[in-house]
C-alpha cells in the first residue's frame, strides 16, 4: 500500500494512525518488530499466524482479541487472472471440508499458563444476570425481614 492510499483511507482511525506514522516507526522485519516490542514501548501489527508460530505462550507477550480488527486481508491479483478461479476453489475446499479449522487448531496451543491475560468484554447478559441475583437476593431479604416482622408483633400481642 502506498504512503497516498494510507492517507486517503476510507476509515478515520487508519487515516489519523497513518498520518501520525514516522519513518522511525517501521521495522525491517517481523522478527524485529517483536525484539523492539520488549525493548520500548511499541506496538507491533503483525501476521497472528507468524505469532501462533513463534511466540504463542510467550506470556510478556499479549495479542489484542479479534473484535478489534474487524478487517481483514486478501490476496491480490491482476484481473482477470486465471489463478482466481483457481485459488478460490481451493479456498472454499479447504474451508468447506474443515481442513482450515483443523490445521488452525493444530497450530494453536491448548493450554496455555497465560490465559489468565486474556481479555473478553462484558455482555448485557452477563450484567443482567448479575443483577437479577442481586435483586432476588434482595427481595428475598425483604420478604424475611416482613416475615420477622409480622412474627415479633405475633409474639408482642400474646404477652399483652
Amino acid at each position: 500500500m502506498s504512503s497516498l492510499e494510507r492517507t486517503n483511507s476510507e476509515n478515520p482511525l487508519y487515516r489519523s494512525i497513518y498520518n501520525k506514522l514516522k519513518p522511525e516507526d517501521n521495522v525491517g522485519s517481523s522478527k524485529e518488530g517483536m525484539e523492539r516490542i520488549m525493548r520500548e514501548k511499541y506496538a507491533f501489527l503483525v501476521w497472528e499466524l507468524y505469532y501462533t508460530l513463534n511466540h504463542q505462550g510467550d506470556c510478556d507477550k499479549f495479542m489484542l482479541s479479534k473484535i478489534y480488527f474487524p478487517d481483514h486481508i486478501s490476496f491480490l491479483m491482476r484481473k482477470g487472472s486465471p489463478l482466481t478461479p483457481i485459488l478460490n476453489n481451493i479456498i472454499l475446499d479447504l474451508t468447506s471440508s474443515g481442513h482450515l479449522t483443523k490445521l488452525w487448531l493444530d497450530l494453536k496451543l491448548t493450554s496455555d499458563e497465560c490465559d489468565n491475560f486474556e481479555t473478553s468484554s462484558l455482555e448485557f447478559l452477563t450484567l443482567l444476570t448479575s443483577f437479577l441475583v442481586l435483586a432476588g437476593g434482595t427481595v428475598a431479604s425483604l420478604v424475611m425481614l416482613g416475615a420477622e416482622w409480622l412474627m415479633s408483633l405475633r409474639i408482642k400481642k400474646r404477652f399483652t
